[in-house]
């Protein structure tokens, strides 16, 4: 099996072949906060799903601005 520090690498190097786009991670802010989290630990709840929204609505917003330019 491949590594996740490998598989990510690959990511990056795929999306710059096919000149797209990759969005940050959207979890930094919200993992933090034992509050936003399920009890797994690993899925977002309920409440963290305005954060998600308004921070994906955010970087779609500039990338669909920016690739207007």
């Amino acid at each position: 099996t491949q590594s996740r520090s490998s598989a990510a690498s690959d990511v990056y190097k795929r999306q710059d072949q096919s000149n797209t786009t990759l969005l940050p991670f959207f979890m930094n802010d919200i993992a933090i906060e034992k509050k936003f989290m399920q009890q797994d630990g690993i899925h977002p709840n309920k409440e963290a799903q305005p954060f998600i929204r308004d921070k994906m609505e955010k970087e779609i917003n500039n990338w669909v601005n920016s690739s207007k330019s």
